[in-house]
C-alpha cells in the first residue's frame, strides 16, 4: 500500500482456528488501552481520488451501488460497537477530498466504494487507526463489484450483507485485527452464520476502549438537580 497505510482484509473463503482477538496496536482517543473515544464518520461522494490504492482509482458513493436502506444498516453497524464499548460515533459531512488527503472536511472514518478485484474476491477493507498514513486511517472501502444485500441470511448466497461487512470493517477501523477465535465477526472470512458481534469481538473492543458508559437515569438526573438546588438554597456568602 502506498504511504505505508495498512488495512484489514475481509476475504470470502476459508477457515481459521480459535486463538482470540488480535490488535493493531493503536486506537482512537487517549492512547491508553481501556479508555473511551469519540470518533466521527462520513460517507464519501463519488468521484474522489483513491489513487493511493490503485492507479486511476476513483470512489463510488454508497448511494450509487448499495441497496436502498443501506444507511440504516451502516448506522446499526456503528451502534453495535457503541453498545459494547465506550465509543461514541458521530456522522459528519464529507467534502469529497481524496482518500488520505492532508487537509479537508470529513470524518475520522470515511466510507466509500471502488473497484477491487471483481466479484467473489476481497469484499472490503478497513484501514487501521492512526498513526497510519495521513488521514486515511480508519477508512472503510467496499468492492462495488460484489452483489450487496440487506439482511442477507443465506450463508451460501452470492450476495454480501451490508451490516455484516461494514461491522467487520469498523472493527479494523477501531484497532482490531482478525480474530482467530470461533465464532467471531472479526474472523478473516465472510460468514453469515456468525451474525453481529460475538464474545471475542466484544472482548477486543472493551480491551481497547473500556465498557460502555451508561447514560444517567431520570431518577439520577432529578436527584442531581435537587441536590444542586438545595446547595444553592443553603449557600450564604460570607461578609467581606
Amino acid at each position: 500500500m502506498a504511504l505505508g497505510i495498512l488495512v484489514g482484509l475481509l476475504l470470502t473463503l476459508g477457515n481459521s482456528q480459535a486463538f482470540g482477538f488480535t490488535l493493531w496496536g493503536s486506537k482512537w482517543g487517549d492512547p491508553a488501552f481501556g479508555t473511551g473515544a469519540t470518533i466521527t464518520w462520513s460517507l464519501m461522494p463519488s468521484g474522489a481520488s483513491c489513487a493511493i490504492e490503485f492507479f486511476g482509482c476513483t470512489t463510488t458513493s454508497f448511494e450509487d451501488f448499495l441497496p436502498t436502506g443501506y444507511k440504516d444498516q451502516v448506522v446499526l453497524a456503528f451502534q453495535a460497537w457503541e453498545e459494547v464499548a465506550n465509543l461514541n460515533f458521530i456522522e459528519v459531512v464529507d467534502d469529497g477530498s481524496p482518500v488520505d488527503a492532508g487537509t479537508g472536511s470529513f470524518g475520522d472514518i470515511r466510507l466509500t466504494g471502488h473497484i477491487f478485484d471483481g466479484g467473489g474476491g476481497v469484499l472490503a477493507h478497513g484501514f487501521f487507526p492512526p498513526p497510519n498514513g495521513i488521514s486515511g486511517a480508519g477508512d472503510i472501502h467496499l468492492d462495488i463489484a460484489e452483489l450487496w444485500a440487506l439482511n442477507s441470511v443465506d450463508g451460501f448466497s452470492v450476495t454480501r450483507d451490508v451490516f455484516q461487512v461494514v461491522s467487520h470493517e469498523i472493527g479494523h477501523a477501531i484497532g482490531l485485527r482478525h480474530s482467530f477465535g470461533q465464532p467471531a465477526l472479526m474472523n478473516a472470512f465472510y460468514s453469515e452464520a456468525v451474525r453481529g458481534l460475538q464474545t471475542d469481538d466484544i472482548a477486543g473492543a472493551q480491551f481497547l476502549y473500556g465498557t460502555p458508559v451508561p447514560e444517567p437515569s431520570t431518577f439520577l438526573l432529578l436527584s442531581t438537580g435537587l441536590i444542586g438546588w438545595l446547595a444553592f438554597r443553603n449557600y450564604s456568602p460570607k461578609d467581606s
